[in-house]
């Protein structure tokens, strides 16, 4: 029975990271063009999202944002 308690409440705390999603209330990833070719890339997760989650949320916006400005490199 402890088990199942542990295995939920593993659960409920993962539903509780930031998901890779626009910048809201409870964090996520945007890009502001600061230039006609370069732009600034930002993040932000809460307590329960790791650092290297963070760090792959903006190297996957900077990706998308390169392709959807007809880059091919970052």
């Amino acid at each position: 029975m402890r088990q199942v308690f542990v295995a939920a409440l593993c659960l409920a705390l993962a539903g509780c990271a930031t998901k890779y999603q626009e910048m809201g209330f409870t964090g996520g990833v945007a890009a502001q063009r600061v230039t006609s070719d370069t732009w600034r890339i930002q993040a932000r997760g809460n307590g329960y999202t790791g650092t290297a989650t963070v760090q792959d949320y903006v190297l996957l916006k900077a990706a998308e944002t390169t392709q959807a400005a007809g880059g091919t490199h970052f």
